[in-house]
């Protein structure tokens, strides 16, 4: 599964909403979408704090 988009309002950024959301993503693909093998993350390379949240969290 590509997801090409992971945001967060600017207004809450900072807040650790995201951390959570990608804490609860592989457990939700898992449930709703079985078959589902892999998730991939795309990230623009030049947002270095969405590709450090994603390694952090196992992306």
């Amino acid at each position: 599964m590509l997801l090409r988009a992971f945001s967060i309002s600017h207004a809450d950024q900072g807040k650790g909403y995201a951390d959570q959301g990608l804490l609860w993503l592989t457990e939700f693909v898992k449930e709703h979408f079985p078959h589902i093998e892999e998730i991939v993350l795309a990230v623009n390379a030049r947002n270095i704090r969405a590709k450090h949240l994603y390694l952090k969290s196992g992306f």
